[in-house]
């Protein structure tokens, strides 16, 4: 990756400049990454509701109840 910064009289890094291509490939990558994340943490909470089912925590749906709920 071609970066180049921007420094302060000091010497100290202010801003990075990178070429636009690589930066619409960066923002692609980050935009999955996002939907990978989203996706995880409903499989998480799904997998956190079941087991409180399992323990009798919160109460079971039916296929109907839950279709009802989505709609």
């Amino acid at each position: 990756m071609n970066l180049q910064y921007i420094t302060d009289n000091q010497g100290i890094k202010q801003s990075v400049v990178i070429p636009f291509r690589e930066w619409e490939s960066l923002q692609e990558e980050l935009n999955r990454l996002r939907k990978y994340l989203q996706f995880y943490d409903h499989i998480e909470k799904s997998f956190r509701q079941a087991l409180s089912m399992e323990k009798g925590s919160i109460k079971q749906q039916t296929l109907t109840e839950f279709l009802d709920e989505n709609s």
